[in-house]
């Protein structure tokens, strides 16, 4: 059998990712590295946050201003709760722009002809970067592997202990795909060292083709030797996208961690700037608001954290939760739950909107609690708790609207 027709053999087996997809897998790895972060921090604190992509950088350590609440007077047919507060962005120049390209590394540039191996390394904002890997193939049958992740090595096996493997393509690219986030929110930025690596190899054998066959992505299958010489063309380019917080709430004393907010953010190509944040007075069941006809769409989400009291509601019902130690972390969280947690509803012009999924492409919004709202019309924005004590939580609603992608 030709080198050729095994390709076309393999191809039946394994199906290459697009892009997409691997930005996915990315975002993917990235939540589950967080929820498992946030779930070592509810031991202590026992909190609950929907934790989102962290980037920003140049962060100004004052509080954005903060326009004077509201009477509790009815408005518009909608009664606005005493002690809520508006807040409104500190954007000024600059603040809005697109992704940075960090390196580009290809086996054509003069300091790379002739290379099976490429690797780079960077320092990048946690959660903030992607990488595009590209091999544009020619007469010699060739496939690509690669990873990237903050480990740092000169053994490309030894950096890494997965690896994503492909067939070179004809029209293969470094762009960036235009739907990949611009960022949306998070905590303490952070940096880290980022490193990229790929190698060019021989069309899979029998063994890495079982093993390809057996887990998808390649994760955990052996890495072949390079191969000897190509005609490809591959590298690959990182690009990062870092604002500086533009919006910040719920500034924890202990820890000083917040969530931050940049000017832009997107989904699936849509770029929405932020607009305002709208806060729930402290230990309160309601807040409620108006949005004013505008020529654009509106995208609101509610975020919500722990509360002081919260911690205080756990101590009181020790007696009543299990052992934390010997109990299984989704029986202890929702024994927690249901002793101390807190359901929130929202409510868009009397109509209330179910809750969603946290992946961006399913929700069209940024939390698991949000709407999408249609342009030409003033809307009606109300979130109530509907189970649990409200002093056990602060919750908030972030407005966005619909923008030019940077």
């Amino acid at each position: 059998m030709s080198d050729l027709d095994r390709l076309h053999e393999i191809a039946d087996v394994v199906r290459p990712p697009a892009f997409e997809e691997l930005l996915e897998t990315r975002r993917r790895r990235n939540r589950h590295t967080r929820l498992a972060t946030a779930s070592t921090l509810a031991v202590a604190a026992i909190a609950a946050v929907g934790v989102l992509a962290v980037t920003g950088a140049n962060v100004r350590t004052g509080q954005p201003p903060v326009v004077p609440p509201p009477s509790p007077t009815p408005t518009e047919g909608i009664e606005i709760p005493a002690g809520q507060q508006t807040i409104m962005p500190d954007i000024g120049p600059g603040d809005i722009h697109g992704f940075d390209v960090l390196a580009t590394v290809t086996n054509s540039q003069p300091e790379h002809q002739g290379d099976s191996e490429l690797s780079a390394t960077v320092t990048a904002h946690v959660d903030a970067s992607y990488v595009v890997y590209y091999c544009r193939s020619h007469d010699v049958p060739t496939w690509i592997a690669y990873a990237d992740g903050d480990l740092v090595s000169d053994s490309p096996g030894a950096a890494h202990d997965w690896w994503t493997f492909r067939a070179c393509r004809p029209d293969d690219s470094t762009s960036l795909a235009s739907h990949a986030e611009l960022g949306y929110g998070g905590g303490m930025p952070q940096l880290e060292q980022k490193t990229a690596q790929m190698v060019a190899i021989a069309p899979p054998s029998q063994e890495l083709r079982d093993c390809l066959a057996g887990n998808g992505s390649g994760d955990y299958c052996p890495l072949p030797e390079p191969i000897a010489a190509t005609d490809a063309e591959f590298g690959f380019r990182i690009y990062e996208y870092t604002e500086r917080p533009v919006l910040q709430l719920f500034e924890d004393a202990e820890t000083a961690e917040f969530y931050r907010f940049e000017a832009v953010s997107s989904i699936k190509g849509a770029a929405w700037l932020v607009d305002r944040a709208v806060v729930a007075a402290p230990d309160t069941d309601r807040l409620a608001f108006e949005l004013p006809a505008s020529n654009a769409e509106y995208l609101v989400d509610v975020y919500e954290v722990s509360s002081p009291h919260f911690d205080r509601c756990v101590d009181q019902h020790q007696d009543e939760l299990p052992d934390y130690a010997t109990t299984d972390s989704h029986v202890y969280g929702d024994a927690v739950d249901k002793a101390c947690g807190v359901d929130l509803r929202l409510m868009i012009d009397g109509n209330t909107i179910a809750p969603g999924e946290v992946y961006p492409e399913k929700t069209g919004h940024f939390s698991d609690l949000g709407a999408r709202l249609s342009p030409g019309t003033p809307h009606r924005v109300e979130v109530t708790v509907v189970r649990g004590d409200p002093r056990n939580i602060r919750y908030a609603v972030i407005v966005r609207t619909r923008t030019q992608m940077p």
